[in-house]
């Protein structure tokens, strides 16, 4: 990589992989928990956080300083719809509340492999939807409710936002894509020329989708691939990140010329040089910076109804 910080970060990241790669599931994810902890020993400082249940979904809520109602991102953690958490995913929701005066409702949704496709989808949608059913009591404006993830999170965002189309509610105001997984069709040959082979590669990918889908054939649903729908006309606007060393980038960029293509509104950001999920990073990157202000930009616009 030509970022050296990176390269020293995947460097001692293929080490802690290494380290779990042979343990049972729960002990895999209790010990990346545990790294994520390590890594953001000096957690930014948020106004409030709340940790609820909803229907048996942990959630844990980032409130803004500020007076409500607010407007606000339902989060979804990413991970390959196997690993991650709520805890894995709190330093980057901590700085999405503080940059966009947003609450953030970060979602602890079933996974893989004990729950397979649409498990981890439904316990996102339920969350979507009661967010919009409780938002005087959350002190969020109902009509301003947005959703948003990373990777895997961000393919649950995107389905979320069809369901909500398909049944008609909640009204989701945007959907923000951290570098998203939008299909089961993996392009081998995307990985073979992508400057990045270690962080995310091709066994890796493939040994999510199986483990998500549980049968290959419910990879061809549009809300586990939402690259492979008929037609994505009626989905809210949308900010897409992202990054140039990621092999999902080119998912990102087909969905973003998609939406474009049938009406609907879409901003997409490319960061040069980036690897996959790069803001979730623990480092000093003046990418992570502006990516977060681009966020911040579109957040902002959409809770002004300017987009």
């Amino acid at each position: 990589m030509a970022n050296q910080k990176i390269d020293e970060f995947i460097t001692k990241f293929l080490e802690v992989r290494e380290q779990c790669k042979d343990m049972p599931l729960p002990e895999a994810r209790k010990f990346l928990d545990a790294f994520s902890l390590k890594k953001n020993e000096n957690p930014e400082p948020v106004h409030e956080i709340r940790d609820l249940s909803v229907d048996g979904v942990p959630v844990r809520i980032y409130i803004p300083e500020g007076k409500p109602p607010f407007p606000a991102m339902v989060y979804f953690h990413g991970g390959g719809w196997v690993l991650g958490s709520i805890v894995e995913s709190d330093g980057v929701c901590r700085t999405l509340c503080n940059q966009t005066r947003h609450v953030i409702i970060s979602t602890d949704y079933r996974l893989a492999p004990e729950y397979h496709f649409p498990k981890g989808l439904d316990d996102c949608y339920k969350v979507a939807r009661w967010a919009q059913t409780k938002a005087s009591s959350l002190g969020i404006n109902p009509e301003k409710i947005g959703v948003a993830g990373s990777s895997a999170g961000a393919n649950l965002a995107a389905a979320t936002a069809f369901m909500a189309r398909d049944i008609g509610e909640p009204h989701i105001a945007f959907e923000l894509l951290l570098f998203p997984a939008l299909t089961s069709t993996i392009d081998p040959k995307v990985y073979e020329m992508c400057q990045d082979k270690r962080y995310l590669t091709l066994e890796m990918m493939s040994y999510f989708w199986s483990l998500y889908l549980g049968r290959p054939e419910d990879g061809e649903h549009p809300y586990a691939s939402p690259l492979k729908a008929d037609s994505l006309e009626g989905l809210p606007p949308a900010l897409i990140l992202v990054a140039e060393c990621d092999p999902l980038c080119s998912e990102g960029e087909q969905y973003a010329a998609r939406l474009q293509q049938e009406g609907v509104k879409v901003v997409l950001k490319k960061y040069p040089g980036m690897i996959h999920n790069f803001i979730q990073l623990p480092l000093d990157l003046p990418e992570k910076d502006q990516a977060f202000q681009d966020i911040a930009q579109f957040t902002q616009q959409a809770a002004s109804t300017i987009i």
